[in-house]
């Protein structure tokens, strides 16, 4: 079963994916591509302007995340 316990980290690790074509580096378990260069600039973007909300797919239904505590 899919926990949502991670679905802000994993949103984030999706948007950057999507927005950047790449990997965080420091979170590439899969030796997918690293953000490195412009691509780092365009994580840091990401990074910058995350909202402590987001969404996952899964099971081909997509969730939204609760929020953070402050």
């Amino acid at each position: 079963m899919y926990s949502l316990d991670n679905c802000i980290f994993d949103s984030t690790v999706n948007q950057v994916h999507e927005e950047c074509d790449c990997y965080p580096p420091n979170i590439n378990f899969y030796n997918n591509e690293p953000c490195t260069d412009e691509k780092m600039n365009c994580m840091e973007h990401v990074y910058e302007t995350l909202s402590m909300t987001g969404t996952v797919t899964h099971d081909n239904k997509t969730k939204l995340c609760m929020p953070l505590c402050e």
